[in-house]
């Protein structure tokens, strides 16, 4: 397992202990229901995305090493979610916040980082 799938698994770990305390705030606080919920379809669309992205590098990974091509990374696949989600967010703004799911978009990626940086400071000891 490489470091970034290290990282990816942890992050996953820490956004559904995240979104179990997320879901228990929408169930106890109903005005900002619509907040937690944009928050929430954010980071479950960051967490699709950090995943998805995990598994083209380690595609791109075994391509380089089979010196085999490689179609890319999933840029427009992981975008298109975004896109979608952002979109779902303003047909249903009634039940959705647009600002709180961009805020979600970007959690899992600075996660997945702050974790990295954590991991490699303490293998450096």
């Amino acid at each position: 397992m490489n470091d970034f799938t290290c990282f990816v698994k942890n992050a996953f770990k820490v956004t559904l202990y995240f979104l179990l305390i997320c879901f228990f705030f929408w169930f106890i606080f109903e005005p900002y229901r619509k907040y937690i919920a944009g928050g929430m379809l954010g980071v479950t669309i960051g967490l699709i995305n950090a995943w998805y992205l995990q598994v083209k590098i380690n595609q791109l990974t075994e391509a380089a090493i089979n010196k085999t091509k490689n179609r890319g990374i999933g840029f427009l696949w992981r975008t298109s979610m975004a896109l979608l989600a952002v979109i779902f967010a303003i047909k249903m703004e009634q039940h959705f916040s647009l600002f709180t799911l961009i805020l979600g978009l970007i959690i899992v990626p600075i996660l997945t980082l702050i974790l990295g940086i954590f991991t490699n400071k303490k293998n450096q000891k």
